[in-house]
């Protein structure tokens, strides 16, 4: 027994087992005493809540009877039954409405220090203000047991959901029943992933995700409860053998794994791809006779793939729900907000972001599941591997590479690359990559800055260009067209195209002049990237944002798809002078291609936002915007929280100002800080999302500044973000060296 004593499954089995019943598993499964030593010290600190042994302890919840009343809670009935206690539906003598009720089990052992973090937990969760979230009214103790009050929710779990939709299957059901039934998954879990993600920029994950803790609203439909053991993000936010919370065939690996891992909001995500794959195929990706090999699974087995359970599921959905399932939070989505996007693109029949996992990862998850079957033939295939490696390694890498052509109107035209630094996000130095018409030239994945200058410098165009697809098929074409005749809308894939305008309209513009601008250093706690200085060349920025109306005249010139808002609502003339809203950063680029403009980055933006004092908000250096933006007034649309489409829609032609409508500032910038959020031309990545910069009309000003700045995958659209467009002063110097990879 000795080589294969696994002291994680046997703590976890002795855990699991009455005191009278431990005592006898000990003697079968600890070699000798020094094994049995070491399990017994494991259970004394679990029971004390201490790995240190400085928590001092607190006497078992008393045992018998339950009280009939929980200070002004009386109970009605039990509704079910937990890890941490039993659930009872329960009167609000106060207020008249039914609560749920939930009561710590007897003979709960908590340590003095583990109660107050449990309370504080609750707390937090009491916080959090979301319609996907069941809100938590009351922490309290009566007759020495402690209670948790929250609302009660009339519907079932989404465990019973399940169960359901699995002794329907029993009987005759259609391919349709299945598509539909797949459609409702991806709807719900996607849901869930929102209320996730605003628990996570709480900073509070979860760690309990499961779908008994999923309760199916009539009205509001998937909520998430039960926060107890829920955990406030840190640095030193690790799990050991003395913290498995959660239930463990919806655990992560990281929280699974009885040595020390950070736990954020990653896993989470993975605990709602568990539930996700268990909706789509009715069965538990991990699963085993007991607890150890449960927690074996997750830690180290590879879950069926989606189509071989059913070869009728769509391949984005199986990508969707594996790469949720990745072993290692950084290869999985890193957020529950950009799971969400993707679901919601698998919903509207779009493209989604995620790509399957590569040859080489693939091969990598077999072989580790089949590594004791390998071990003698290791050497061996590592060589045959090498060598394969080697002879593909020239074709590999020009596949690793983005790659891009340009035409334009004039032959000659010099064409420069700037590339975007992923850490900092600034421009780099302009690099001269040749003249048109340019061959396919191969760049290092990322963003970067494309400029277009004639022979004779009469014109020049500029595009924000996000060069992520790797691989020469996936080339990324830049075509410019005669001064002034552009074509707005690409008429393939992967085309960009732009005007060649001599003279932009910068009449409406504000010219900023280069220097060196503050960026960040915001003291409001609220997600940024970290203060610093940043240098920036002179450029135009719009005095305002881009209108409906002009949205309109873009779309109808070159049949570019209208906003989503437009193709379920209509284009209302009443709101064309409202900021245009409901767009994905890729049609604002197009718009502003169009107008021979482009986005602002996030820098630019904030620099012409802050002015030269490098202010924070509008509302302390102008007293009369003080008076647009009061807290009071907006507070209730913070609080309302509703992602009725109508609602929103409503609250924007209430809420959002006329573009030209109002004080500017000192630059002559409108609604820098409380009509919109709007786009910059900034991406960090695929993951990262777009940055967005200022505030909206839902936004609550006492927690926002000039200095924020948020994040939004690429692909999402959102009611609350709108653009204005900037244009750089002058085409980027020339430099002397170049770094053009040409084939």
């Amino acid at each position: 027994m000795g080589g294969d004593w696994n002291e994680k499954e046997v703590f976890l089995v002795a855990l699991s087992l009455n005191p009278e019943d431990r005592s006898a598993y000990l003697e079968k499964a600890c070699a000798d005493s020094g094994q049995r030593s070491r399990i017994e010290a494991l259970l004394l600190a679990h029971a004390q809540g201490a790995t240190n042994g400085t928590d001092s302890w607190c006497p078992a919840e008393p045992r018998g009877p339950l009280p009939e009343r929980f200070d002004e809670f009386e109970v009605i009935r039990p509704l079910g039954e937990g890890g941490m206690g039993r659930v009872y539906l329960a009167l609000d003598t106060i207020l008249g409405r039914q609560v749920a009720l939930k009561v710590l089990s007897g003979g709960s052992m908590l340590s003095a220090d583990a109660l107050n973090r449990f309370r504080e937990e609750a707390r937090s969760a009491a916080s959090l203000r979301h319609p996907g979230i069941v809100p938590v009214h009351k922490f309290g103790v009566c007759e020495g047991r402690h209670y948790i009050v929250s609302e009660f929710v009339d519907g079932p779990t989404l465990g019973k959901v399940i169960a359901e939709e699995i002794e329907r299957r029993k009987g005759p059901w259609r391919t349709s029943d299945a598509r539909e039934w797949r459609l409702r998954a991806a709807t719900c879990v996607a849901a869930v992933a929102d209320a996730l993600d605003h628990s996570h920029r709480a900073g509070i994950i979860h760690r309990d995700v499961k779908p008994s803790n999923i309760i199916i609203d009539p009205e509001l439909g998937p909520r998430l409860a039960d926060f107890g053991i829920a955990k406030r993000l840190a640095g030193d936010s690790n799990t050991g053998p003395m913290d498995l919370l959660g239930s463990c065939h919806y655990m992560s690996p990281e929280q699974a794994s009885l040595a020390a891992q950070r736990v954020d909001q990653r896993s989470d995500v993975f605990s709602l791809g568990v539930v996700l794959y268990e909706m789509l195929t009715l069965r538990r990706p991990f699963d085993g006779e007991d607890v150890p090999r449960v927690l074996k699974a997750v830690v180290s087995a590879q879950p069926a793939r989606l189509r071989t359970v059913d070869p009728t599921a769509p391949k984005s959905l199986e990508t969707i729900c594996l790469k949720a399932l990745e072993k290692s939070p950084d290869h999985r989505y890193q957020s529950a907000a950009h799971l969400a996007a993707d679901l919601r693109c698998f919903v509207a029949g779009r493209p989604i972001m995620a790509r399957p996992p590569g040859r080489l990862r693939r091969v990598s998850r077999w072989a580790l599941a089949r590594r004791t079957s390998l071990l003698t033939t290791a050497a061996a295939a590592l060589v045959a591997a090498l060598g394969f490696v080697g002879w593909r390694s020239r074709d590999a890498a020009l596949e690793r590479d983005a790659w891009f052509t340009v035409t334009s109107p004039e032959a000659g035209s010099a064409v420069f690359v700037q590339h975007v630094d992923p850490e900092t996000l600034e421009l780099g130095p302009a690099v001269l990559m040749g003249r048109t018409p340019l061959k396919p030239c191969r760049v290092t994945p990322g963003q970067c800055r494309i400029t277009l200058v004639a022979p004779d410098m009469v014109w020049f165009a500029e595009f924000n260009a996000l060069l992520f697809r790797p691989g020469r098929s996936a080339a990324t074409k830049v075509v410019v067209s005669e001064p002034g005749g552009a074509e707005g809308a690409p008429g393939e894939d992967f085309v960009l195209r732009a005007a060649a305008v001599p003279s932009p309209d910068v009449g409406s513009m504000s010219l900023v002049p280069g220097g060196e601008y503050p960026f960040g250093w915001s003291d409001t706690g609220a997600p940024m990237i970290v203060g610093r200085v940043v240098r920036l060349d002179a450029f135009y920025i719009d005095h305002r944002e881009v209108s409906n109306a002009e949205y309109h005249e873009f779309v109808r010139q070159t049949g570019h798809p209208p906003p989503a808002i437009w193709a379920r609502f209509g284009f209302d003339p009443a709101t064309a002078d409202l900021p245009v809203v409901g767009l994905t950063v890729a049609d604002a680029e197009a718009y502003a291609r169009w107008r021979g403009k482009r986005l602002p980055t996030a820098h630019e933006w904030q620099a012409a936002a802050r002015g030269a004092t490098g202010r924070l908000s509008p509302l302390i250096e102008d007293p009369q915007l003080s008076d647009l933006f009061v807290e009071p007034q907006h507070q209730d649309l913070i609080d309302y929280g509703s992602t009725d489409a109508q609602i929103l829609y409503d609250l924007y032609r209430r809420c959002s100002l006329p573009v030209g409508e109002g004080v500017s500032d000192e630059i002559g910038l409108f609604h820098t800080f409380g009509n919109v959020r709007e786009f910059s031309g900034t991406v960090g990545s695929r993951e990262h999302g777009v940055a967005i910069m200022g505030r909206s009309w839902i936004d609550s000003p006492s927690r926002s500044t000039l200095a924020l700045v948020n994040t939004s995958p690429i692909e999402h659209s959102s009611i609350l973000h709108g653009f204005r467009c900037a244009r750089s002063a002058a085409p980027p110097v020339v430099a002397p060296l170049s770094n053009a990879k040409e084939k």
